[in-house]
């Protein structure tokens, strides 16, 4: 199957799901133009924090507007910074009455893709889409990131629960 057939069916198959029930955490991100980067260690609760933020915008504008992509899935992989256009290609297909419209993106270890931050920079310069992106903090911290998307990114630290989320995790 083309990569454009699989972005279309994991773009349809996020649009039917349930999102996962998850702990709420406290960070706040406001809002912003730039590209909002979550960085944290491995298994800290990016991905959980972006179903937060998905959540939030659904109950206001439904979910037909947003798109998640986990670029660990390994149905896509391997991915080539090519592959990248044929995302908005397969969402456009899918939706074309929201080709004006603003979209979120919601880019989930994207820093696997080789060369990615020049598909993320071009995305951005449209205007016309809010970018969110998670990663390790190694990659994501990079050099690279920071001269390719200079001026571009509001970068944001998750760390692991702290003692009160502790404890209302937990229920106590």
């Amino acid at each position: 199957m083309e990569k454009k057939e699989l972005f279309k069916y994991l773009i349809k198959e996020f649009h039917e799901r349930k999102l996962p029930e998850i702990y709420h955490r406290t960070l706040e991100i406001p809002e912003t133009r730039k590209i909002v980067s979550l960085i944290g260690a491995r298994r800290i609760g990016k991905t959980s924090y972006f179903f937060q933020m998905i959540g939030q915008l659904e109950a206001s504008m439904g979910r037909e507007r947003i798109l998640y992509i986990n670029f660990e899935d390994e149905r896509i992989l391997p991915l080539d910074v090519k592959d990248l256009n044929s995302i908005l290609e397969a969402y456009y297909e899918l939706y074309p009455k929201n080709v004006d419209r603003e979209l979120y993106l919601f880019f989930d270890e994207m820093q696997n893709v080789p060369g990615w931050e020049v598909y993320v920079r071009r995305l951005y310069d449209r205007g016309d889409l809010k970018l969110f992106l998670t990663g390790s903090s190694s990659k994501m911290l990079s050099k690279e990131l920071a001269t390719s998307l200079r001026g571009r990114t509001l970068s944001f630290y998750l760390y692991p629960l702290d003692f009160l989320e502790y404890l209302d995790f937990r229920g106590v």
